[in-house]
């Protein structure tokens, strides 16, 4: 749609365009890479968009009608689906091999992923009213992030005293530490 009038002629020697004997060779103006490029730029991103939000048949459908093959981080959204997946069903092993793989980064950014997922398991183990595991796990596992993360092993630990089904529903209502310092409450107000 945006051919020169150049690009019309057969020959492509004799009308306008005027620029000394070049032009591209399939018939493009000058204009159409940086408009390409662009065109390529969106619909990488309108891809990874769809990837974040779960929508992975449609971005390969896309990634393949504009030949972006390979150029989507496809790999990447699907193990994040799993990991999330699996700690949905209360598994943190995926969750921990992606913090191995990662480990590096994560130590360079300074990122509490890993205690947050290593908390998650402690909280799974009490909850599985596996008390003597969940004390082992925390001596190896929470203990050495003391310093860094006090009160939210100190909650942690408080959720030993707590049953089962308390654990539970505190887990149910948010996040790891949520869930420690809302069973620590829970625990307060029974006593």
């Amino acid at each position: 749609a945006r051919n020169s009038t150049a690009s019309n002629d057969d020959g492509g020697g004799g009308g306008g365009g005027g620029g000394g004997g070049g032009g591209l060779s399939d018939g493009r103006d000058e204009n159409s890479r940086p408009v390409k490029e662009a065109q390529e730029r969106l619909t990488r991103a309108v891809g990874e968009s769809l990837l974040r939000h779960g929508l992975f048949e449609t971005a390969a459908v896309l990634s393949a009608e504009a030949g972006l093959d390979g150029l989507l981080d496809t790999d990447v959204y699907t193990r994040s689906r799993f990991v999330s997946e699996r700690l949905r069903q209360r598994d943190c092993s995926p969750a921990l091999v992606w913090c191995r793989d990662h480990a590096s980064r994560l130590r360079r950014i300074e990122s509490p992923i890993e205690f947050k997922v290593r908390l998650r398991q402690f909280l799974v183990l009490v909850q599985a009213d596996r008390k003597a595991d969940a004390l082992a796990h925390a001596i190896e596992h929470l203990s050495p992030c003391i310093g860094q993360h006090s009160r939210e092993v100190q909650l942690a630990m408080a959720s030993l005293a707590l049953t089962p089904e308390q654990i539970a529903a505190a887990v149910e209502a948010g996040t790891a530490a949520d869930a420690a310092a809302a069973a620590a409450a829970e625990a307060a107000q029974a006593a």
